[in-house]
Protein backbone atom coordinates (compact mmCIF):
# COMPACT_ATOMS: atom_id res chain seq x y z
CA UNK A 1 0.00 0.00 0.00
CA UNK A 2 2.93 2.37 0.75
CA UNK A 3 4.18 2.69 -2.22
CA UNK A 4 0.85 2.53 -3.90
CA UNK A 5 0.08 5.87 -1.91
CA UNK A 6 3.74 7.02 -2.91
CA UNK A 7 3.12 6.71 -7.02
CA UNK A 8 -0.22 8.59 -6.72
CA UNK A 9 1.18 11.27 -4.69
CA UNK A 10 4.00 11.78 -7.58
CA UNK A 11 1.78 11.30 -10.26
CA UNK A 12 -0.12 14.12 -8.74
CA UNK A 13 2.77 16.56 -8.41
CA UNK A 14 3.70 15.88 -12.15
CA UNK A 15 0.20 17.14 -12.63
CA UNK A 16 0.17 20.07 -10.79
CA UNK A 17 3.65 21.65 -12.61
CA UNK A 18 2.82 24.41 -15.08
CA UNK A 19 5.50 25.53 -17.95
CA UNK A 20 5.65 28.52 -19.82
CA UNK A 21 6.42 28.98 -23.51
CA UNK A 22 7.74 31.82 -25.75
CA UNK A 23 6.71 32.05 -28.92
CA UNK A 24 9.45 31.56 -31.35
CA UNK A 25 9.22 32.39 -35.21
CA UNK A 26 10.42 29.12 -37.21
CA UNK A 27 13.79 28.84 -38.89
CA UNK A 28 14.06 27.93 -42.62
CA UNK A 29 17.46 26.28 -43.34
CA UNK A 30 18.47 25.67 -47.05
CA UNK A 31 21.35 24.03 -49.11
CA UNK A 32 22.98 26.95 -51.44
CA UNK A 33 25.68 26.26 -54.01
CA UNK A 34 28.03 28.84 -53.66
CA UNK A 35 30.95 27.66 -56.06
CA UNK A 36 32.51 25.22 -58.22
CA UNK A 37 31.55 23.88 -61.91
CA UNK A 38 32.79 22.09 -64.62
CA UNK A 39 36.34 22.72 -64.24
CA UNK A 40 39.09 22.34 -66.92
CA UNK A 41 41.93 23.83 -66.36
CA UNK A 42 42.58 26.76 -69.24
CA UNK A 43 46.21 26.86 -70.78
CA UNK A 44 49.08 28.24 -68.91
CA UNK A 45 49.53 31.64 -70.13
CA UNK A 46 52.77 32.89 -71.38
CA UNK A 47 54.36 35.57 -69.09
CA UNK A 48 57.75 37.49 -70.36
CA UNK A 49 58.57 40.03 -67.09
CA UNK A 50 60.78 42.79 -68.70
CA UNK A 51 62.37 43.78 -65.51
CA UNK A 52 64.59 47.55 -65.29
CA UNK A 53 68.14 46.83 -64.25
CA UNK A 54 69.09 50.77 -64.74
CA UNK A 55 71.49 52.52 -62.47
CA UNK A 56 69.03 54.11 -60.27
CA UNK A 57 68.30 50.64 -58.85
CA UNK A 58 70.62 50.65 -56.63
CA UNK A 59 69.08 53.52 -54.52
CA UNK A 60 66.88 52.23 -51.88
CA UNK A 61 63.53 51.16 -52.46
CA UNK A 62 62.63 53.59 -49.45
CA UNK A 63 64.48 55.88 -47.26
CA UNK A 64 67.71 53.84 -45.66
CA UNK A 65 66.13 50.47 -47.08
CA UNK A 66 68.21 47.86 -48.68
CA UNK A 67 69.22 48.95 -52.57
CA UNK A 68 66.01 48.05 -54.99
CA UNK A 69 67.54 45.81 -56.66
CA UNK A 70 68.06 43.61 -53.83
CA UNK A 71 64.50 43.86 -52.72
CA UNK A 72 63.58 42.93 -56.36
CA UNK A 73 66.11 39.80 -56.44
CA UNK A 74 64.21 38.85 -52.91
CA UNK A 75 60.72 39.05 -54.11
CA UNK A 76 60.89 37.46 -57.78
CA UNK A 77 62.87 34.69 -55.93
CA UNK A 78 59.54 34.04 -53.96
CA UNK A 79 57.45 34.72 -56.06
CA UNK A 80 58.77 32.01 -58.38
CA UNK A 81 59.63 29.29 -56.41
CA UNK A 82 55.98 29.43 -55.61
CA UNK A 83 54.32 30.00 -58.94
CA UNK A 84 56.95 28.22 -61.20
CA UNK A 85 53.30 25.95 -62.71
CA UNK A 86 51.06 28.84 -62.95
CA UNK A 87 52.69 30.40 -66.21
CA UNK A 88 55.12 29.48 -68.95
CA UNK A 89 58.18 32.38 -68.00
CA UNK A 90 60.60 33.84 -69.37
CA UNK A 91 63.17 37.20 -68.33
CA UNK A 92 64.42 40.16 -70.54
CA UNK A 93 66.66 43.19 -68.96
CA UNK A 94 66.96 46.15 -70.14
CA UNK A 95 69.40 48.67 -70.68
CA UNK A 96 71.46 45.53 -72.67
CA UNK A 97 74.71 48.10 -71.62
CA UNK A 98 75.62 50.81 -69.22
CA UNK A 99 74.12 53.42 -71.20
CA UNK A 100 70.99 53.54 -73.34
CA UNK A 101 71.18 50.32 -74.88
CA UNK A 102 67.69 48.49 -75.90
CA UNK A 103 67.65 45.30 -74.71
CA UNK A 104 68.35 42.93 -77.94
CA UNK A 105 67.91 39.11 -76.18
CA UNK A 106 66.16 37.76 -73.76
CA UNK A 107 67.82 36.47 -71.10
CA UNK A 108 65.67 33.33 -70.29
CA UNK A 109 63.65 32.01 -73.31
CA UNK A 110 59.88 30.69 -73.03
CA UNK A 111 59.51 27.37 -72.65
CA UNK A 112 58.93 25.24 -75.87
CA UNK A 113 55.48 24.85 -77.53
CA UNK A 114 53.50 21.63 -75.64
CA UNK A 115 50.54 20.96 -77.33
CA UNK A 116 48.81 20.55 -73.79
CA UNK A 117 49.91 21.06 -70.15
CA UNK A 118 50.77 17.46 -68.99
CA UNK A 119 53.53 16.37 -66.72
CA UNK A 120 55.75 17.06 -69.12
CA UNK A 121 54.79 20.37 -69.80
CA UNK A 122 54.82 21.47 -66.21
CA UNK A 123 58.23 20.17 -65.18
CA UNK A 124 59.16 22.38 -68.46
CA UNK A 125 57.53 25.48 -66.65
CA UNK A 126 59.35 24.57 -63.36
CA UNK A 127 62.54 24.80 -65.29
CA UNK A 128 61.56 27.68 -67.22
CA UNK A 129 61.38 29.23 -63.77
CA UNK A 130 64.04 27.78 -61.84
CA UNK A 131 66.52 29.57 -64.95
CA UNK A 132 64.81 33.08 -64.31
CA UNK A 133 65.40 32.92 -60.69
CA UNK A 134 69.15 32.19 -61.21
CA UNK A 135 69.07 34.93 -64.04
CA UNK A 136 67.42 37.06 -61.83
CA UNK A 137 70.30 36.56 -59.06
CA UNK A 138 73.22 37.63 -61.48
CA UNK A 139 71.55 41.19 -62.54
CA UNK A 140 74.10 44.32 -62.11
CA UNK A 141 72.17 47.62 -61.97
CA UNK A 142 74.24 50.33 -64.36
CA UNK A 143 72.75 53.00 -67.29
CA UNK A 144 68.94 54.53 -68.35
CA UNK A 145 65.90 53.59 -68.99
CA UNK A 146 65.33 52.62 -73.22
CA UNK A 147 61.59 51.12 -71.86
CA UNK A 148 59.68 51.65 -74.92
CA UNK A 149 62.51 50.21 -77.35
CA UNK A 150 62.79 47.41 -75.27
CA UNK A 151 58.95 46.42 -74.86
CA UNK A 152 59.24 46.79 -78.74
CA UNK A 153 61.98 43.93 -79.12
CA UNK A 154 59.96 41.92 -76.60
CA UNK A 155 56.39 42.51 -78.70
CA UNK A 156 58.22 40.84 -81.69
CA UNK A 157 59.56 37.38 -79.42
CA UNK A 158 58.31 34.25 -81.07
CA UNK A 159 55.53 32.45 -79.26
CA UNK A 160 54.27 35.71 -77.50
CA UNK A 161 51.07 36.95 -79.46
CA UNK A 162 50.52 33.62 -81.62
CA UNK A 163 47.21 32.16 -82.01
CA UNK A 164 47.81 28.98 -79.61
CA UNK A 165 45.35 28.91 -77.27
CA UNK A 166 47.59 31.01 -74.22
CA UNK A 167 47.15 34.10 -73.29
CA UNK A 168 50.18 36.43 -73.46
CA UNK A 169 51.42 38.84 -71.39
CA UNK A 170 54.38 40.97 -70.46
CA UNK A 171 55.08 42.25 -67.09
CA UNK A 172 57.16 45.38 -66.63
CA UNK A 173 58.68 45.94 -63.54
CA UNK A 174 60.73 49.50 -63.75
CA UNK A 175 61.84 51.90 -61.21
CA UNK A 176 62.00 54.69 -62.99
CA UNK A 177 61.04 56.98 -66.03
CA UNK A 178 61.50 55.88 -69.72
CA UNK A 179 63.75 57.93 -71.20
CA UNK A 180 66.81 56.99 -74.11
CA UNK A 181 65.23 57.47 -77.03
CA UNK A 182 67.50 59.21 -79.49
CA UNK A 183 64.50 59.82 -81.80
CA UNK A 184 62.39 61.73 -79.18
CA UNK A 185 60.68 64.83 -80.49
CA UNK A 186 60.45 66.29 -77.03
CA UNK A 187 64.21 67.88 -76.58
CA UNK A 188 66.09 70.24 -73.99
CA UNK A 189 65.50 72.93 -76.94
CA UNK A 190 61.72 73.12 -75.49
CA UNK A 191 62.35 72.07 -71.79
CA UNK A 192 58.48 72.19 -71.04
CA UNK A 193 58.53 69.49 -73.64
CA UNK A 194 61.56 67.56 -72.24
CA UNK A 195 60.96 66.76 -68.97
CA UNK A 196 64.36 65.94 -68.19
CA UNK A 197 64.76 62.68 -66.55
CA UNK A 198 68.58 63.10 -65.40
CA UNK A 199 69.95 65.60 -63.19
CA UNK A 200 70.85 67.78 -66.57
CA UNK A 201 69.25 67.19 -69.97
CA UNK A 202 71.08 70.26 -72.01
CA UNK A 203 72.53 71.97 -73.44
CA UNK A 204 70.99 71.54 -77.23
CA UNK A 205 73.36 69.43 -79.09
CA UNK A 206 74.73 67.63 -76.20
CA UNK A 207 73.63 63.80 -76.48
CA UNK A 208 71.67 63.97 -73.59
CA UNK A 209 69.75 66.95 -75.23
CA UNK A 210 67.35 63.69 -76.58
CA UNK A 211 68.10 60.97 -74.49
CA UNK A 212 67.53 62.64 -70.74
CA UNK A 213 64.27 63.60 -71.98
CA UNK A 214 61.02 61.65 -70.55
CA UNK A 215 60.14 59.62 -73.52
CA UNK A 216 56.46 59.37 -72.22
CA UNK A 217 54.98 58.73 -76.12
CA UNK A 218 57.61 56.22 -77.21
CA UNK A 219 56.70 53.97 -74.24
CA UNK A 220 53.04 54.23 -74.75
CA UNK A 221 53.34 53.62 -78.34
CA UNK A 222 55.46 50.87 -77.84
CA UNK A 223 52.79 49.33 -74.78
CA UNK A 224 49.34 49.72 -77.25
CA UNK A 225 51.71 47.73 -79.85
CA UNK A 226 51.60 44.87 -77.90
CA UNK A 227 48.00 45.36 -76.89
CA UNK A 228 47.10 45.65 -80.57
CA UNK A 229 48.33 42.28 -80.89
CA UNK A 230 46.62 40.66 -77.93
CA UNK A 231 49.06 40.77 -75.49
CA UNK A 232 48.47 42.15 -72.37
CA UNK A 233 50.99 44.60 -70.59
CA UNK A 234 50.96 45.14 -66.93
CA UNK A 235 52.93 47.65 -65.60
CA UNK A 236 54.60 47.80 -61.83
CA UNK A 237 56.71 50.49 -60.86
CA UNK A 238 59.06 49.68 -57.79
CA UNK A 239 60.66 52.66 -55.60
CA UNK A 240 59.48 56.06 -54.20
CA UNK A 241 60.41 57.18 -57.25
CA UNK A 242 57.54 56.04 -59.35
CA UNK A 243 54.73 57.79 -57.36
CA UNK A 244 54.36 61.63 -57.73
CA UNK A 245 55.25 62.84 -61.10
CA UNK A 246 55.99 59.71 -62.73
CA UNK A 247 51.84 59.10 -62.00
CA UNK A 248 50.96 60.42 -65.52
CA UNK A 249 53.01 58.28 -67.82
CA UNK A 250 52.74 54.95 -66.11
CA UNK A 251 48.98 55.54 -65.47
CA UNK A 252 49.07 56.02 -69.34
CA UNK A 253 50.81 53.18 -69.99
CA UNK A 254 49.30 50.68 -68.10
CA UNK A 255 45.58 51.74 -69.81
CA UNK A 256 47.34 51.40 -73.36
CA UNK A 257 48.63 47.85 -71.95
CA UNK A 258 44.68 46.75 -71.27
CA UNK A 259 45.32 45.39 -67.94
CA UNK A 260 45.26 48.12 -65.39
CA UNK A 261 44.35 48.11 -61.95
CA UNK A 262 40.75 48.41 -61.28
CA UNK A 263 39.47 51.29 -59.87
CA UNK A 264 36.92 51.73 -56.95
CA UNK A 265 34.66 54.93 -57.21
CA UNK A 266 32.69 56.86 -59.91
CA UNK A 267 35.86 58.90 -60.54
CA UNK A 268 38.29 56.10 -60.53
CA UNK A 269 41.06 58.13 -58.14
CA UNK A 270 43.83 55.43 -57.52
CA UNK A 271 46.95 54.31 -59.71
CA UNK A 272 46.08 52.09 -62.57
CA UNK A 273 49.40 50.83 -62.80
CA UNK A 274 50.88 48.21 -59.81
CA UNK A 275 52.78 50.21 -57.33
CA UNK A 276 55.08 48.79 -55.11
CA UNK A 277 57.33 50.72 -52.46
CA UNK A 278 59.61 48.02 -51.03
CA UNK A 279 60.00 43.80 -51.70
CA UNK A 280 57.23 42.47 -49.68
CA UNK A 281 54.41 44.84 -51.53
CA UNK A 282 56.02 44.07 -54.72
CA UNK A 283 55.61 40.17 -53.84
CA UNK A 284 51.91 41.12 -52.89
CA UNK A 285 51.80 42.57 -56.58
CA UNK A 286 53.39 39.94 -58.75
CA UNK A 287 50.83 37.23 -56.38
CA UNK A 288 48.02 39.25 -57.41
CA UNK A 289 49.10 39.65 -61.05
CA UNK A 290 49.81 35.93 -61.57
CA UNK A 291 46.12 35.14 -60.13
CA UNK A 292 44.75 37.25 -63.22
CA UNK A 293 46.88 35.94 -65.43
CA UNK A 294 46.45 32.07 -64.52
CA UNK A 295 44.33 31.65 -61.96
CA UNK A 296 45.41 28.80 -59.52
CA UNK A 297 43.46 25.87 -60.67
CA UNK A 298 43.38 24.61 -56.91
CA UNK A 299 41.43 27.54 -55.75
CA UNK A 300 38.11 28.98 -55.59
CA UNK A 301 36.53 32.01 -54.77
CA UNK A 302 33.42 32.17 -53.19
CA UNK A 303 30.88 34.42 -54.53
CA UNK A 304 29.19 35.16 -51.51
CA UNK A 305 27.76 38.48 -49.87
CA UNK A 306 28.61 37.65 -46.01
CA UNK A 307 31.43 35.50 -44.87
CA UNK A 308 30.72 31.94 -45.19
CA UNK A 309 31.21 29.75 -41.56
CA UNK A 310 33.40 26.45 -42.99
CA UNK A 311 31.63 23.63 -40.35
CA UNK A 312 28.58 24.57 -43.19
CA UNK A 313 30.45 24.01 -46.23
CA UNK A 314 30.56 21.03 -48.28
CA UNK A 315 32.71 19.70 -51.43
CA UNK A 316 32.26 17.33 -53.59
CA UNK A 317 34.31 16.27 -56.70
CA UNK A 318 33.00 13.86 -59.62
CA UNK A 319 29.75 13.87 -57.74
CA UNK A 320 31.75 12.39 -54.37
CA UNK A 321 31.74 14.13 -51.02
CA UNK A 322 34.90 15.18 -50.00
CA UNK A 323 35.84 15.72 -46.47
CA UNK A 324 38.16 18.93 -45.54
CA UNK A 325 41.67 18.02 -44.32
CA UNK A 326 45.17 19.60 -45.68
CA UNK A 327 45.63 16.74 -48.38
CA UNK A 328 42.04 17.65 -49.71
CA UNK A 329 40.60 20.97 -48.74
CA UNK A 330 40.80 23.88 -46.64
CA UNK A 331 38.97 27.28 -46.46
CA UNK A 332 40.33 30.15 -46.48
CA UNK A 333 38.48 33.20 -44.83
CA UNK A 334 40.69 35.52 -45.78
CA UNK A 335 40.38 35.45 -49.50
CA UNK A 336 37.12 33.42 -48.65
CA UNK A 337 38.48 30.46 -50.98
CA UNK A 338 38.07 26.76 -50.78
CA UNK A 339 41.90 25.82 -51.72
CA UNK A 340 42.22 22.14 -52.82
CA UNK A 341 45.71 20.34 -51.78
CA UNK A 342 47.67 17.05 -51.94
CA UNK A 343 46.02 14.60 -54.87
CA UNK A 344 42.86 16.90 -55.83
CA UNK A 345 45.18 19.82 -56.01
CA UNK A 346 47.04 17.20 -58.83
CA UNK A 347 43.49 16.22 -60.37
CA UNK A 348 42.43 19.83 -60.83
CA UNK A 349 46.00 20.75 -62.47
CA UNK A 350 45.49 17.30 -64.79
CA UNK A 351 42.25 18.26 -65.78
CA UNK A 352 42.06 19.63 -69.76
CA UNK A 353 39.15 19.94 -71.92
CA UNK A 354 37.17 17.00 -72.46
CA UNK A 355 38.93 15.14 -69.32
CA UNK A 356 37.27 17.75 -67.07
CA UNK A 357 36.78 17.81 -62.98
CA UNK A 358 33.68 18.41 -61.64
CA UNK A 359 33.65 20.21 -58.67
CA UNK A 360 30.65 21.58 -56.73
CA UNK A 361 30.58 23.48 -53.29
CA UNK A 362 27.50 24.49 -51.48
CA UNK A 363 26.94 25.97 -48.17
CA UNK A 364 23.96 25.93 -45.52
CA UNK A 365 22.49 29.04 -45.71
CA UNK A 366 19.94 30.28 -42.36
CA UNK A 367 16.83 31.65 -44.00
Amino acid sequence: MRSGIAGSVLLLGLACQTYDFERVEPIAIAQTRVGGARFARKPAPNVMLLVDRSGSMRDSAVDGGAAKIDELKVALDSFLAQHGTLARMGLALFPSNDTCGATTSIAVALPAPFPSDDDAALAASEAAAQRVRSAVHGIAPGGGTPTGASLAFVGGLPGLGEDDGRDDFVVLLTDGLPNCNAGNVNTCASPAACRCTLSACGPSGNPNCALGCLDEDGAVSSVHALSEKGIGVFVVGFGSDTTGTAQRTLDAMAIAGGRPRECGGADGGCLRYYQSSSGDELATVLDDIIRITGPDPCEFLLDTPTPIDPKFLSVGVDRGPVLPGPDTWVFDPARNAVRFGGAMCDRLRAATKGHEVLVDIRALEWL
